[in-house]
């Protein structure tokens, strides 16, 4: 394996990054004796080193050991002792607390210390593995060094060289894949450089003069596909193991890991409160790309949450379609609370830095007088000031210019006709309208100087030249037989670009076909990062739908019916349908950064109405893209690029 030299301060500044929540290590200088650790702990440390046999069979030599180890926790009222000979003092132990001890005397002696060597002792209220560490680290001094370890139940006592003597050794394997994804994102290092980090932190924390790389003669690491295989004593090994399992990414030292995935570090989101969005999210792209050709863009966000309002009141059948389409599995008002609640996340979220604007916001405009007054203060509990009365019967056309105008505002003008003329008549009850705006930086910015023309493929036999956009950085990366998965950061890390590449030139329509949101989430549990040398085309994209059609497809057809439509908890002296859902968005993606913005209107009305060599990411070829919020997952962008000049 390829060797670094890290400097010490790079090591300790990683170990400081990492193990915030640790415990001292002992010092070089001191065998790693620590403490026996709590009984979950040395279980999951047993089973480590001598897999599952030690819980079934009593009768294996760990079920000794760890009934040694429970004598050893017992504390010691009074041990006093003044220039007894040694062995008497550990005789006394052996016998006392019912110890299985051996002490060997050849090394002992070969240190200068025989059976009759004077000992004083005068401890009290310790527990007893302490006590025998403080009587050998008295009884060594400063010149000889004696420790313990444990070997099927019996205490062996001895000098430290001849416990790192090889029948003393182990060999354990340790995965530390998580660890090092971790340490990849926090430190921002390839795979090759973070594992190299770790490996320095485990010989300079963990008896650093025993490592064959520090001048030792036992100690060696060795990786292999993200396994560390490890030859050390025993107690070193529960050391090791100690220290690796504080190292893991946990909900209280990852905050992005915990939220946007308690089963794999930052994976697909969560399904809280009955929302289940990225899976819908899929789905909604899935169907959208069976109909549309060329390019597209669209938010999921925005339309789940414009629709999540719409279920609030229906009913029946239209609300059974709405909740199995929408991924729903809760009460109306339990998922627009938690939608509400999403939405304040991520306007507000303190990962987002000053100079990134991500902005959601709702409105619902209404006929005056005529929504259900248990619908209305439902919607005003989860999303306030949003409402606003209008006058469709006498001027709908005044209507759809307020709500134009409130898009393009919340868009920051990059939406500018959200609702079409004559999409609205003197029969539409209820408008919902939903907008999104994003603009961020990248955290690695491609250098403008970079970007060189060179072709796009279209297909086998058409090719287009655009600029593309160039760097080699270390970024979170994925490959299988079929694709390739990049993970682009923006500025402050709370919020990604995935960028899907097929391998094959025109394996874009298959890996859309076969795109779940469980694949996703494994192919995003399995990434690492690596050095990626990255090619990527700078465009702009925008799409302008109506989405009954599509929403249709994928199962809740009734809620577009006029006859069918139940949606009495909105407007119960009527038969309300859904006549539209308008959705339109843009993005422009360049070196600097991303911005995109998108709107949803969904429309009610009455029956009647009008209606080690770095990785190669080229994305040279068609590619689908999602841009995503890390602590929850939100998928608030997704797209597919086939033609980067739009033509």
């Amino acid at each position: 394996m390829h060797q670094v030299t890290w400097p010490r301060l790079m090591i300790l500044s990683a170990l400081a990054a990492l193990t915030a929540c640790v415990s001292p290590q002992p010092p070089a200088s001191q065998p790693a004796t620590l403490p026996p650790p709590d009984d979950a702990e040395e279980a999951a440390f047993l089973t480590a080193l001598y897999g599952n046999d030690w819980l079934s069979d009593p009768q294996v030599s760990i079920a000794a050991d760890r009934k040694t180890l429970a004598k050893l926790r017992k504390i010691v009222p009074s041990i006093e002792s003044e220039n007894q000979a040694l062995e008497k003092v550990f005789n006394h132990l052996r016998d006392e607390y019912d110890l299985n001890l051996t002490v060997s005397w050849r090394a002992l002696e070969a240190a200068a210390l025989d059976r009759n060597t004077p000992v004083s002792v005068h401890l009290k209220d310790l527990p007893l593995h302490a006590v025998l560490r403080e009587l050998l680290t008295g009884i060594g001094g400063s010149e000889t060094s004696l420790g313990w370890t444990l070997d099927r139940g019996m205490i062996i006592i001895s000098t430290r060289d001849d416990l790192h003597r090889a029948k003393h050794q182990h060999v354990m394997v340790y995965d530390v894949r998580e660890i090092i994804d971790r340490l990849s994102g926090e430190r921002d290092l390839d795979a090759h450089d973070a594992t190299q980090t770790l490996m320095a932190v485990l010989r300079e924390s963990i008896a650093a003069d025993t490592w064959r790389d520090n001048g030792g003669t036992i100690g060696a690491i060795r990786e292999i596909g993200g396994y560390f295989v490890i030859n050390q004593t025993r107690d070193n090994h529960r050391a090791i193991f100690q220290l690796l399992r504080r190292l893991e990414p946990t909900p209280q030292r990852d905050t992005r890991t915990a939220t946007a995935n308690a089963a794999a570090s930052r994976t697909l989101a969560v399904a809280a409160d009955g929302l289940d969005t990225p899976r819908f999210a899929l789905d909604l792209y899935g169907q959208l790309a069976k109909t549309t050709k060329g390019n597209f863009i669209c938010s999921p966000a925005s339309i789940n949450m414009s629709l999540a309002v719409v279920y609030a009141g229906a009913k029946g059948e239209t609300a059974k379609q709405m909740a199995k389409t929408l991924h729903y599995s809760a009460p109306a008002e339990k998922v627009n609370a938690a939608a509400a609640a999403l939405l304040k996340t991520l306007n507000r979220d303190p990962d987002t830095p000053d100079d990134t604007q991500l902005h959601i916001a709702n409105a619902f405009w209404a006929q005056e007088r005529k929504i259900n007054a248990d619908f209305r203060a439902l919607i005003n509990s989860a999303y306030r000031d949003a409402w606003h009365d209008v006058d469709f019967t006498k001027n709908a056309n005044a209507a759809r210019t307020s709500m134009n105008n409130w898009a393009q505002e919340q868009t920051k003008g990059k939406i500018k006709e959200l609702v079409p003329a004559g999409a609205l008549t003197d029969l539409t009850r209820l408008v919902v309208t939903n907008a999104i705006y994003l603009k961020s930086k990248w955290a690695k910015p491609f250098d403008p100087a970079q970007t060189l023309d060179e072709y796009f493929y279209l297909s086998a036999d058409k090719k287009v030249q655009l600029p593309m956009m160039a760097q080699t950085e270390s970024f979170a990366f994925y490959e299988n037989d079929d694709l390739k998965l990049l993970e682009m950061d923006y500025k402050g890390r709370s919020l990604t670009m995935l960028v899907l590449l097929p391998k094959q030139l025109e394996g874009l329509p298959a890996l859309e076909k076969g795109l779940t949101a469980d694949k996703l989430r494994e192919w995003l549990s399995e990434k690492r990062r690596h050095r990626v040398d990255v090619k990527l085309p700078k465009f702009s994209a925008q799409s302008d739908l109506n989405l009954p059609k599509t929403l249709t497809a994928m199962g809740m057809g009734d809620a577009f019916d006029p006859f069918k439509a139940n949606f009495s908890g909105i407007y119960a002296r009527e038969a309300l349908y859904l006549t539209h859902v308008f959705h339109r968005a843009v993005i422009d993606l360049d070196e600097q950064g991303t911005e995109a913005a998108a709107a949803t209107a969904v429309v009610g009305g009455l029956f009647g109405e009008s209606p080690s060599r770095p990785k190669t990411f080229h994305a040279n070829r068609p590619f689908l893209y999602l841009i995503r919020h890390n602590n929850t997952g939100e998928i608030l962008f997704m797209g597919r690029l086939a033609n980067p000049k739009g033509e």
